[in-house]
């Protein structure tokens, strides 16, 4: 019955636009010309008018008409991360830490990153300790002080990037730490179900489709 409900909500709400706002032909400049963007669910911008004609007739010297502009912008993302697989190759025992892939973001808005299924690598019956640490780019060697996030733990983690003045990119270094014991066997290790990076804007208008990021009208 909710399911219902909602659908109806949904549905009306969809009528409603429709009767009353009327889109109206628009291109977007790409440098070199023109390009549609009408009833494109892709487009970069589209444009729509209140659809409601007004009209009026009279000797009078000054009329007043009304008119509002009004411009909504969505969030958007830009990023990239120099890859997404990690190999270490160890030759002997021992603590080791390393630099992984710097990622870099540009952005309107706030951004949250957070980790998901990320464990110790494994070869099916036992385990090599990993932890992660994150730093900005200009840090090229590592602290004695860091602390150190396990595996599991960084799925608890997140990290927020901040864009108040304009869209300034940033980026950051992401540095691994493993430690191989004596006992470990010589064979592969491999995080059993593989892990996700998760980025999260955080104004998503409701016009927008939040998984695709298409117009949702």
């Amino acid at each position: 019955m909710l399911k219902k409900t909602l659908l109806l909500v949904a549905l009306f709400s969809l009528v409603a636009f429709s009767q009353q706002w009327q889109e109206r032909p628009s291109w977007y400049w790409n440098g070199e010309s023109w390009i549609s963007q009408f009833g494109n669910p892709l487009a970069r911008a589209r444009k729509w008018i209140e659809y409601n004609p007004i009209a009026d007739s009279c000797n009078k010297e000054r009329w007043e008409i009304p008119f509002l502009d009004t411009i909504s912008v969505a969030q958007w993302i830009r990023w990239s991360i120099e890859g997404t697989k990690n190999l270490w190759r160890v030759r002997k025992i021992g603590d080791f830490c390393g630099i992984g892939p710097i990622m870099c973001l540009k952005s309107n808005e706030d951004v949250v990153m957070s980790f998901e299924g990320f464990e110790n690598p494994t070869n099916g019956e036992t385990e090599i300790e990993k932890w992660f640490y994150f730093t900005d780019t200009t840090v090229y060697e590592p602290d004695v002080n860091w602390q150190w996030i396990s595996a599991s733990d960084l799925n608890n983690y997140t990290i927020r990037f901040d864009f108040p003045n304009g869209c300034q990119p940033q980026a950051i270094k992401i540095w691994e730490r493993i430690i191989v014991e004596q006992c470990d066997r010589a064979c592969e290790y491999v995080d059993p179900d593989g892990a996700t990076i998760v980025l999260t804007l955080t104004v998503i208008k409701d016009w927008i489709d939040p998984e695709t990021g298409e117009y949702n009208l």
